[in-house]
């Protein structure tokens, strides 16, 4: 028998397992030393991928808002620009028409302008029409004179031309009434007023509801009675 054969085949066999067994440490290991470090690299790129795209979806979200307010400022500026361009236009026209009242005015009104009795200026709303000339009035400016009544017409015809509708006769108290009665120089005042939108109502059929009164204090260069026309407020407008 060949007992060197069976020998080394016995031997062989011996190494075998115990190589394996190397071999399996060393690719648990290996396996191990790998695995391990690419997990934890997986899980870091994992977690920065979730934070990148919660921070994309954050600045997608202020980016939209972002929009909104420069959608919303643009469309507030551009109301802000009309307006502007609408007061603008507002406060170019008043001073226009006054000069038109001063140089296109009917018949006795233009005669009267000429010649200074009345004076025409802008208004923040609208225009007036100064009486200066104390012929307008009798001695006791209690009532327009004939002359003066001539200018009523014309002056409400020439203001509703330009849609100025509504108007507001105010009067002065004169500082010589005031020293002598105040009580009476405020009621005379008020009841030449009167008496100016009664006539306005009777001579030249100008609805009530479209004129108002009022009496100013003592006022230096005050004229003696002044007419006061504007446009009729528009349904949910706040007049002045």
């Amino acid at each position: 028998m060949n007992f060197s054969a069976t020998h080394s085949k016995r031997a062989s066999r011996g190494w075998w397992p115990v190589f394996s067994g190397i071999l399996f440490i060393s690719a648990v290991t290996l396996g191990v030393g790998f695995y391990f470090p690419l997990r934890q690299s997986q899980d870091m790129v994992t977690r920065e991928l979730a934070s990148a795209r919660s921070t994309v979806t954050q600045l997608t979200e202020s980016l939209k808002r972002s929009e909104d307010s420069l959608k919303k400022v643009s469309a507030e500026r551009g109301e802000l620009q009309g307006f502007k361009a609408q007061v603008d236009s507002e406060a170019e026209r008043f001073p226009k028409l006054a000069e038109q009242f001063t140089n296109n005015a009917e018949g006795g009104l233009q005669a009267a302008f000429d010649k200074q009795h009345v004076k025409a200026s802008a208004l923040v709303d609208g225009l007036s029409i100064d009486w200066t000339n104390p012929a307008l009035l009798n001695w006791k400016r209690t009532v327009p004179t004939v002359t003066g009544q001539r200018l009523l017409c014309p002056m409400m015809t020439s203001a509703k031309r330009v849609e100025l509708t509504d108007v507001t006769i105010r009067t002065f108290l004169s500082a010589d009434a005031v020293a002598e009665d105040p009580t009476e120089a405020y009621e005379n005042a008020t009841a030449l007023a009167i008496t100016f939108s009664e006539q306005l109502a009777r001579m030249c059929r100008v609805s009530p509801g479209t004129v108002t009164v009022a009496t100013s204090p003592v006022a230096k260069d005050a004229p003696l009675v002044r007419f006061e026309f504007r446009q009729r407020p528009q349904s949910g407008q706040v007049g002045l």
